[in-house]
């Protein structure tokens, strides 16, 4: 791997290596590295529903990382709320953060993460974070632009060159914003609070049934709210309605049928919520601007 000329860009200064594998891991959990270089490390990460990890805390170790779920689990680091980890949202860990994980899919946890070296992560924290604690967030929105990065880049890591390989890394981070978390911010703490939770009882809804044609009503009745109220608060929380949100969870777990497996796409279709190729194509052009089919070219 490239070991000087490290100036063509911000977020690769001062880059130090990943350790490719930890010595040992709890029984039910492991990770295969996808790719690495200086200052990263992508892997894929799997925790079994049966671990004992589900009912302890974890820890996660010396670098900062960055985790991309591929089934939705709930995550509550020490200091924050409660979250809904899914394919439309990054989690944000610290070196040595402690936290607790919560089973929403009968598969458990499986996600991508990028370790970071504490410089790389401060970097893109800003110019005042603090190396040792870059992200003053918990976690941040995947933007579906970033998300294909993402599945682009854990396809192809393998047969890249190690500069082609670092600048898809950086531009991959370049696309995740770390400064700020879309949160309402109603006039008491306790109405924040309240508004938090409905929004990420909503998130786990989602995650759960989004291939069911649920309507509002029906969503708003399984949360013990109105339709109104759960729709305007979920909109003010995330940035987006909660239309949206299923079809960005629809076209995400497309996405990864698309580049993992051989299915047609009208299976495919079927699969994550629609009964007819059409409406699913659509959408998925709205959220990646691209086609199904060209989404499943190589490269």
């Amino acid at each position: 791997m490239r070991a000087a000329t490290r100036d063509e860009h911000p977020l690769a200064r001062r880059a130090r290596p990943i350790p490719a594998s930890t010595p040992s891991l709890p029984h039910g959990i492991r990770h295969s590295t996808i790719a690495e270089g200086a200052g990263f490390r992508l892997f894929r990460f799997c925790c079994d529903p049966h671990a004992e990890a589900w009912r302890s805390e974890n820890v996660i170790g010396e670098h900062p990382v960055l985790a991309f779920a591929t089934l939705p689990v709930t995550i509550r680091q020490r200091g924050f709320a409660t979250r809904t980890a899914d394919r439309t949202r990054v989690m944000l860990y610290n070196p040595g953060q402690v936290y607790e994980r919560g089973l929403l899919h009968p598969q458990g946890d499986r996600c991508y993460a990028l370790g970071l070296s504490r410089e790389l992560a401060a970097e893109l924290a800003g110019q005042h974070a603090d190396p040792t604690h870059p992200f003053s967030i918990d976690h941040t929105d995947l933007s579906p632009v970033t998300a294909r990065l993402l599945h682009s880049l854990a396809r192809v890591a393998h047969s890249l060159d190690p500069l082609e390989l670092e600048e898809r890394v950086l531009t991959l981070l370049d696309g995740i914003s770390t400064h700020a978390c879309a949160e309402s911010s109603p006039r008491r703490p306790s109405t924040i609070a309240a508004h938090r939770d409905l929004a990420e009882a909503c998130r786990a809804d989602l995650a759960a049934r989004y291939t069911t044609p649920d309507s509002l009503a029906e969503i708003a009745r399984r949360l013990h709210t109105s339709p109104y109220h759960l729709a305007r608060v979920f909109r003010a929380h995330t940035g987006r309605t909660i239309v949206q949100h299923r079809r960005a969870l629809r076209a995400a777990t497309a996405l990864d049928l698309l580049t993992h497996t051989r299915e047609p796409v009208a299976q495919i279709a079927g699969r994550v919520g629609y009964t007819s190729h059409a409406p699913f194509s659509a959408d998925f052009k709205a959220v990646f601007g691209c086609t199904p089919s060209q989404a499943r070219r190589p490269g």
